[in-house]
């Protein structure tokens, strides 16, 4: 695909923004293919479909520049930086409440696995030194104790592990996409 036709889908494909945006967007795009030089196809193919570029233009996935030069977009990120590290401050007494109930989450959820974990061997350990002392009812009660939690602890390590994982997961995702828009790093290629 050459850049003109590049350049023309993405161009039918942007009707959903304001003149001066879409030949904003067209100029970004045609400075940065025509900078590419000879490999062209390459950026053409990093970049995607004309479809695709324009979806994510729509969507704000990537901004559309109205002739701000590379130099002073880079340099804007100082003042995005300071916002984020004040927006961060402000907003920590909440986050700092949400991190710490999260770990206490999982903090139970791990005691409370290795917790019948470790019942499942010192019950039944408890049970044969009754035994030995000959105290049967005591002995066979600790013997029960010890499989009835490690029939329990078969059923909880695997939803206590897959919850600990999933929410490890949601919160560094959100963690990071809460940390894309506060400092702006956006992928504008």
């Amino acid at each position: 695909m050459t850049i003109e036709l590049f350049l023309q889908e993405l161009e039918k494909n942007l009707h959903g923004l304001k003149s001066e945006e879409r030949q904003n967007a067209l100029a970004y795009y045609r400075e940065y293919l025509e900078e590419a030089g000879d490999a062209v196809e390459q950026a053409l193919e990093n970049l995607g479909s004309p479809q695709s570029v324009a979806e994510r233009i729509l969507s704000d996935e990537m901004p559309v520049f109205s002739g701000i030069s590379e130099t002073s977009r880079k340099s804007s990120g100082t003042g995005d930086l300071i916002f984020g590290i004040v927006i961060i401050l402000i907003t920590s007494p909440f986050w700092l409440i949400i991190a710490f109930l999260w770990l206490m989450v999982v903090f139970t959820l791990v005691i409370l696995v290795f917790s019948f974990g470790a019942a499942t061997i010192l019950a039944p350990i408890q049970g044969i030194v009754f035994l030995t002392n000959h105290l049967l009812g005591d002995g066979l009660w600790s013997i029960g104790s010890g499989l009835l939690c490690a029939g329990v602890t078969m059923l909880i390590w695997k939803p206590c592990l897959n919850g600990i994982v999933k929410s490890s997961q949601f919160v560094w995702k959100q963690t990071v996409h809460v940390c894309k828009k506060l400092f702006r790093k956006e992928n504008y290629a």
